[in-house]
């Protein structure tokens, strides 16, 4: 009983010993401390994690992954979208032209036509067929002899022509051709002359004619037949691995699809087509099922050729590695676990001593002044909560700057400004007393925004150090702030890296009026910042607000105005009147002048080329500065296409990084800079092309060593007037001549003139200066500097040692 009794006691005064200890530990932990915040903060927020974590990663990757595939195939819809309607534009414009050809114009409404006419005419219908791309076949409709013209068979009258489906098509032109330019068939018919008795065919059929569409046989028409299966093997290369890209027409029938079992077939009474058939927004997706699968469907509607395209990925694709990334969620789960504990005192230690040190600062400032703050019971204080305090009151109290340096009061000054111009400002409780404080010369109302931005500030952050810039950026702000302010109030910001932000204040009275004295006061500034920095900006001018809270707006505005650059250059003055004048809203891709560039460019006429490209870029430089860019990389990829064409001919290989220029078009400071992309392009691709075509190098080479045997006493030759002779660049010309060779062209023809000089000292007397000029150095000290490196002796040691039988090896 005593050990029981013992064992009791000993027990009590443990938990006793404990509870002592854990009292004593309560009483010296400050639970409203910003430090034991800071710890239970952090030890919560692992927590949540740890329990929220799978679930986050699983939704935000799977969200991520469809988001990102739905890009990736919306992107390849339009692109889809763009090369159909590039066909059909392309074959329907050729088939026009075809159209106006006479003696297809006389097989079409001609009424004695002759044998002659006739084969005259199929000829020409059989050339067109391999010119077009893609076409199978054409057929030209006689209303008034009921006559078929075909490029597959001899003339057929109306009642024995072997399509009859294209009688058919005729008859009911109107309904067929309302509902989509391009009409799907299936055929299967005899045609005499080919081989075999049958032929089969998937085809897209396109219908021309001059007169209004009526449903009869009484007009004549041009019909082209695209394979339909060669437009199926687009569809084909660029779906997706287990997806479908396919189109369909307004009433559900299949026209191309990367299947092409699947051509032809309507599918209108699939739930996710009735979807997709009722929708009239341009592009957008969703999840549905299809034979039991979920799927990812993405649409792009096009109604000018009233087709939609139908992107079909199965959803499970999308997610089959959501398993792993569960398992890795695990195991990070378990690591933060083991982190977080160690992590959250080692950061809460790290932040709250600077905390504790501004706190007893403060304190110390503040006991010596009448107003001070009180920290509060120390046992149960928040540091957090007394630097609020503290601030609030040196924020809004009217004498709260006095204490401050002049540069911290600037700087207080544009922070405050520039985040009215970002639109992330505050409320201040008196803001002209705020403004006055800290020296702000603008009024809060009536206000307007100029932007000065830094034209070629690729150049200028490689010329210039980040303190360069930024002191350069402070003088372009002062310029700025001292000329303006001779007509209005006004303020400056620096916005960092190209550009910096003038505030004025403007009347709305006299804002028509303000706004040319305004225009002449930037034309001043810019002038002395090209005399005294020796650089150039543009300036973009905003719209006048009312107050300071929509000051934002003016500055976005006078931004987006600068943009405006790519078309008026670098030094111009942009706003809103001056832009609007001068653009066309109605954007219409020119085609015919890229027609021009094109047919220039098969020719390999470069002239004409570049005289195309200055007419297609000044009609382009007539659309908003987004239009421009959406018209240049519509230009740049059927660049692409054509280059890429011209090169497949000949089995070469071409490389362009289009998604890099794409990329990097907005960077493009003016329009000129883009010329100047693409005729580098367009130059060197076919350059490359046309060498390669005709197997020239080593050619040019043998023509390149001649030239240098036949003319190297001529000081003034150099790789350049090479070049010129032998109608390459000189770039070009070093880059084969290294390939060939493997030596630099220029040590070439120093080694030549070399070697004959030598000869001359072995078998002649003249002297060395005259030695010097006939093998075409024009600086007898450079041509001994010359010699000597290369042989290792002057020309007169050389002399004296071949007069010696000395034999002598260059070095």
């Amino acid at each position: 009983m005593k050990k029981i009794f013992s064992s009791f006691f000993i027990h009590l005064n443990k938990i006793y010993t404990k509870n002592a200890l854990l009292n004593k530990i309560r009483n010296n932990i400050n639970l409203n401390s910003t430090f034991t915040k800071l710890i239970i903060s952090y030890l919560i927020f692992a927590a949540i994690i740890l329990s929220l974590s799978s679930v986050s990663m699983y939704m935000g990757y799977k969200n991520k992954v469809i988001n990102q595939i739905n890009n990736v195939s919306e992107k390849l819809l339009v692109q889809t979208n763009y090369f159909t309607d590039f066909l059909v534009t392309w074959t329907t414009t050729s088939g026009h032209y075809l159209y106006r050809d006479t003696d297809i114009f006389n097989l079409m409404y001609g009424k004695n036509i002759s044998h002659t006419d006739e084969a005259v005419g199929k000829r020409k219908l059989t050339q067109s067929v391999n010119i077009i791309p893609l076409t199978h076949s054409i057929y030209v409709y006689n209303s008034i002899s009921k006559k078929f013209y075909s490029s597959l068979s001899d003339p057929i009258f109306l009642r024995d022509f072997y399509d009859q489906e294209t009688v058919f098509i005729l008859q009911n032109r109107k309904d067929y051709i309302e509902n989509t330019r391009l009409i799907p068939r299936k055929i299967f018919f005899s045609v005499d002359g080919l081989k075999g008795s049958s032929y089969q065919a998937n085809l897209l059929t396109i219908v021309i004619s001059d007169y209004p569409l009526e449903n009869s046989l009484k007009d004549s028409a041009l019909i082209l037949n695209l394979d339909a299966k060669e437009v199926q093997n687009t569809f084909k290369n660029i779906a997706p691995k287990d997806s479908d890209i396919f189109i369909i027409d307004s009433s559900g029938t299949i026209v191309s699809h990367s299947d092409p079992k699947m051509f032809m077939k309507n599918i209108s009474d699939q739930k996710y087509i009735q979807y997709v058939l009722e929708k009239k927004k341009d592009t957008g997706h969703f999840i549905d099922t299809i034979d039991g699968k979920q799927s990812l469907i993405t649409y792009v509607n096009s109604d000018k050729l009233g087709l939609k395209f139908i992107s079909i990925i199965p959803y499970a694709n999308l997610l089959k590695d959501l398993n792993a990334l569960t398992q890795l969620t695990i195991v990070i789960a378990a690591i933060l676990l083991l982190l977080g504990i160690v992590l959250s005192y080692i950061f809460s230690k790290k932040i709250y001593v600077p905390i504790n040190r501004i706190v007893s600062n403060i304190q110390q400032y503040f006991s010596k002044q009448k107003d001070s703050i009180n920290m509060g019971e120390s046992s149960n204080v928040n540091e957090l909560d007394y630097l609020y305090k503290v601030f609030d009151k040196l924020l809004h109290s009217p004498h709260s700057l006095e204490n401050l340096s002049q540069v911290d009061i600037n700087f207080l000054k544009q922070q405050l400004l520039k985040s009215f111009l970002l639109n992330e400002s505050f409320q201040l409780r008196d803001l002209t007393v705020k403004f006055e404080e800290l020296n702000i010369r603008i009024r809060a109302e009536d206000l307007l925004v100029y932007t000065l931005t830094i034209d070629s500030f690729k150049e200028f952050n490689t010329k210039h150090s980040k303190e360069n810039q930024s002191l350069i950026r402070f003088a372009i702000g002062n310029i700025a702030s001292e000329i303006t302010s001779k007509y209005y109030k006004c303020d400056t910001v620096d916005m960092g890296d190209d550009h910096i932000a003038v505030i004025l204040n403007m009347n709305k009275d006299t804002h028509n009026s303000s706004l040319d004295i305004l225009v002449d006061a930037i034309d001043e500034i810019q002038k002395s910042i090209s005399q005294y920095l020796d650089i150039s900006v543009t300036v973009g001018i905003g719209n006048r607000v009312h107050h300071i809270g929509d000051i934002s707006l003016s500055y976005n505005t006078a931004y987006e105005n600068t943009c405006y650059r790519f078309k008026y250059g670098p030094k111009s003055i942009l706003f809103h009147e001056k832009i609007q004048a001068s653009i066309n809203e109605d954007y219409h891709y020119p085609e015919d002048s890229e027609t021009e560039i094109f047919n220039a460019l098969k020719l390999g006429h470069m002239t004409d080329v570049e005289q195309a490209l200055d007419r297609m870029l000044d009609e382009i430089s007539q659309y908003s500065y987004r239009d421009m860019l959406l018209a240049i990389t519509q230009l740049t990829v059927n660049s692409k296409k054509l280059l890429k064409t011209l090169y497949d001919i000949n089995d070469e290989n071409l490389y362009m990084d289009i998604r890099y220029f794409r990329r990097n078009l907005e960077k493009f400071e003016n329009i000129y800079q883009v010329k100047n992309w693409l005729l580098h392009l367009y130059i060197n691709t076919i350059q490359r092309r046309e060498e390669k075509k005709s197997g020239r190098k080593n050619e040019l080479v043998n023509d390149t060593i001649n030239y240098i045997q036949y003319n190297y006493s001529d000081p003034a030759l150099s790789p350049e007037l090479i070049a010129d002779y032998v109608n390459i660049s000189p770039n070009y010309l070093r880059t084969i001549f290294k390939e060939v060779t493997t030596g630099s062209l220029s040590a070439f023809i120093n080694e030549f003139r070399l070697e004959k000089a030598r000869q001359l000292l072995e078998t002649t007397a003249m002297p060395v200066s005259e030695i010097s000029d006939s093998v075409g150095f024009s600086n007898n000290t450079y041509f001994y500097t010359a010699f000597k490196k290369f042989y290792g002796f002057t020309p007169n040691q050389y002399r004296k040692m071949m007069l010696k039988n000395e034999p002598v090896k260059p070095l």
